[in-house]
């Protein structure tokens, strides 16, 4: 589910493409890139890897940065002649559910840091 979630970032990458932001793009080609990596690692256990799971990680959060600077960087020039309230209001919308999203995230790992695991069953039963 998770690796076909990725793709999902395919449809940014054609829509700052079409807006004409091509650097943004490119990220978003990066990042859907660097998440189909991850997401197939998790469900591949194989010894023969060329890239680990802690090394695709790592790509993906440099590629995930690179999105997040980059539209930073769009919002905060878009946002410079702010004149209508209107205005105001939607950028406020935009900065809550960017923040909402990061809530989400840290709240996942918070629940998934404290659920036991496979391993920890494994390590009780097996006495390991």
């Amino acid at each position: 589910m998770l690796f076909y979630s990725s793709l999902l970032f395919s449809t940014n990458t054609i829509s700052t493409f079409y807006k004409k932001y091509y650097i943004y793009s490119f990220f978003f080609l990066a990042l859907t890139m660097t998440s189909l990596l991850v997401h197939t690692h998790i469900h591949t256990h194989n010894n023969n890897q060329y890239i680990t799971y802690d090394k695709a990680l790592l790509i993906d959060k440099v590629a995930i940065a690179a999105v997040i600077a980059m539209g930073g960087y769009i919002f905060y020039k878009k946002c410079i002649n702010i004149s209508r309230f209107s205005f105001i209001f939607e950028k406020i919308i935009i900065i809550a559910t960017f923040l909402f999203v990061i809530y989400l995230y840290c709240y996942g790992w918070c629940s998934i840091l404290r659920r036991p695991t496979m391993w920890d069953y494994a390590k009780s039963r097996f006495n390991i």
